[in-house]
């Protein structure tokens, strides 16, 4: 929603007063959100007390632990150069307006959110194993034919068909974490690290788009790093959990 937003506010406010206007909303939620962490400190402290003397210690091996974190570093990027990326692809190479290449950006988001409901009940029916290597195997086909792509209609075709692509690799590599009982604290920071890919991965894309002079040589990478989670999927470490 906030692209769509950005996409209808642009013609109509000054570029400046309409980036200070976000920052404040921003900074108003994180002060409600540090108030509301604040309060439930204590009732989280002690149902995390109960639990600790409720049930025995579990944890992630070494090697489980960082294959998990990779999972997610690299996830976070390809999911990031596409989403931070797809305007600027569909202002270049589609419909050259700014609001209609927001709104392909918006499709993704949609397509990502309902494919998320979708595959939570086909995991029902199907394993977290083949739910993932199914969509990883669809999306690096998808980015590599949206780097072909060259209308406004296509390449809000292929946002949709990578939004429903994406959406089964979080729920279903997240089941397969908690298959492997983390502590709360070792699935916190496998959550946590997923930043960092998407921090690096979209700025390296802008690398090489602006050293290639194309943002279709630059989705090589999206593409190489939805291959290279199919392939770690098929090489998950074989390591029972650590009792501690």
């Amino acid at each position: 929603m906030s692209a769509l937003l950005a996409a209808w506010l642009l013609p109509r406010f000054v570029l400046r007063g309409l980036l200070e206007g976000f920052a404040m909303l921003f900074a108003v939620g994180m002060v409600a959100l540090i108030a509301q962490m604040r309060g439930s400190a204590e009732s989280a402290e002690e149902f995390d007390r109960a639990s600790v003397e409720a049930e025995p210690r579990v944890g992630l091996s070494g090697r489980v632990y960082l294959y998990f974190a990779a999972l997610l570093v690299l996830y976070g990027g390809l999911e990031t150069c596409l989403s931070g990326w797809l305007t600027t692809f569909a202002l270049r190479y589609g419909d050259k307006t700014l609001a209609v290449s927001e709104y392909t950006t918006l499709l993704l988001w949609m397509s990502l959110t309902v494919g998320r409901v979708g595959a939570s009940a086909v995991m029902l029916r199907v394993g977290e194993k083949t739910v993932q290597r199914w969509g990883l195997g669809l999306s690096a086909v998808f980015t590599a034919a949206l780097a072909m792509a060259h209308s406004a209609v296509t390449i809000a075709g292929f946002a949709v068909l990578l939004g429903l692509s994406l959406a089964p690799f979080f729920p279903a590599t997240w089941a397969l974490l908690m298959a492997e009982r983390p502590t709360a604290r070792q699935a916190g920071i496998v959550l946590a690290v997923s930043g960092l890919g998407a921090a690096a991965l979209p700025w390296l894309m802008g690398v090489v788009s602006t050293g290639a002079g194309s943002l279709q040589v630059a989705l090589a990478l999206p593409f190489a790093a939805a291959l290279g989670l199919l392939v770690m999927s098929w090489f998950r470490p074989r390591v029972p959990a650590i009792v501690g």
